[in-house]
Order: C-alpha cells, then sequence, then structure tokens
C-alpha cells in the first residue's frame, strides 16, 4: 500500500512539474469518429498580424504547423489531397507579458518583554521585488467544420515562454507543447 501511495505521489508531483496547463472544449453533439482527413483552414483575408514580435515568426510557424501535422498523424488524421478535408485545423500563440508585482518600502519595529524582566525588539526594512514571473505563451489549436466554419474543438496550453532555447530545443518544445494540447484528440464517442 505504501508503494502505490508513493508511486501516485511520485506521478503527481511529475505531472504538475510538467509547466504546462492545458484546457479542451468540444462540440458533443459532433461525431469525431468518422474524421479521417484535415486541411489549414484558410488565412481570412483582413487577418491581423501576431501582436507580439516572438509569435510573428515564419521559424515558429513552421515548426508549430510540422508539430500538429505530426501529432494528427500520430491520431490517424491524414492531409486531404483529392478531397475535401473532414476538418479544418488552425492554431494561434499568444505570448503573455511576465507579471511582476513589486513591495512598496516598508519599515517594521517590533518591541517586547519577557516574563522574566528582559526586553527585546528588531527592526526590519523590506525593498525591492516581491515577485517575478516569466513571460507565457498561450496555444490555441482550433478544429472546426469546413463548410459552416463551426467550431468543434478547441485545445490550448499555457506554459512558461523560452527564447534562449537552439532550434532543436524550440522544435522539441513545439512538440511537447502540441501533443499536450492534442492528447485527446479526437474526443472518445
Amino acid at each position: 500500500m505504501r508503494a502505490l501511495l508513493a508511486m501516485t505521489a511520485l506521478l503527481l508531483s511529475l505531472t504538475a512539474c510538467s509547466g504546462i496547463e492545458v484546457d479542451r472544449d468540444y462540440d458533443t453533439a459532433f461525431d469525431f469518429s468518422n474524421t479521417r482527413s484535415w486541411a489549414w483552414k484558410p488565412a481570412a483575408p483582413d487577418a491581423a498580424a501576431p501582436a507580439h514580435p516572438l509569435a510573428d515568426s515564419t521559424l515558429l510557424d513552421e515548426r508549430l504547423r510540422t508539430a500538429i501535422s505530426q501529432a494528427l498523424a500520430g491520431r490517424g488524421l491524414h492531409p486531404a489531397t483529392n478531397t475535401p478535408a473532414d476538418v479544418f485545423v488552425d492554431y494561434r500563440l499568444l505570448i503573455e507579458p511576465p507579471l511582476v508585482a513589486t513591495r512598496e518600502p516598508r519599515i517594521g519595529v517590533g518591541m517586547g518583554a519577557s516574563s522574566h524582566g528582559g526586553a527585546f525588539g528588531g527592526v526590519s526594512i523590506r525593498f525591492g521585488k516581491d515577485r517575478s514571473e516569466l513571460a507565457h505563451e498561450l496555444l490555441i489549436i482550433d478544429i472546426s467544420h469546413p463548410a459552416s466554419g463551426k467550431l468543434l474543438w478547441r485545445g490550448s496550453a499555457r506554459r512558461a515562454s523560452d527564447t534562449s532555447s537552439s532550434p532543436e530545443a524550440a522544435a522539441a518544445r513545439s512538440s511537447e507543447t502540441v501533443n499536450a494540447i492534442l492528447k485527446a484528440f479526437p474526443p472518445a464517442p
């Protein structure tokens, strides 16, 4: 029994340390069991460029498209070639700025006495940052109906940004994030 509890605690701690927060939602009325092919959703003519310069990268776009294509292939979906796609796929990457909370300078004074006649006291002064947090990336993958445009499935992942990695590490990171999102796609009937 102790071994089982220890293993459960270990698995929970590893899951908590992964650093990727994943959310998924989907249309429960749609039958995903017949979904076999996909295509990239055509870009809207008035589509705005990403608001953050780090998200506006053809290198990153290629990495994410490759990761999404590979993840969908691993789930039995293939790109539509000569027939219309069963679903359209699209993604958005948002870069959330870092949160920084600062502490105002504070001075504290404390005094006291003991029952043995002694006195004590102290002064504390605090300055500087209380906490600082890295910027975060929010990757959203949408799967929609080609004819109606209706959103059928949405998955998202939020994790700390890492702009210091090599191209290989960035590709592995993109793949890890995409696989975390698409892990439960298509949903079970």
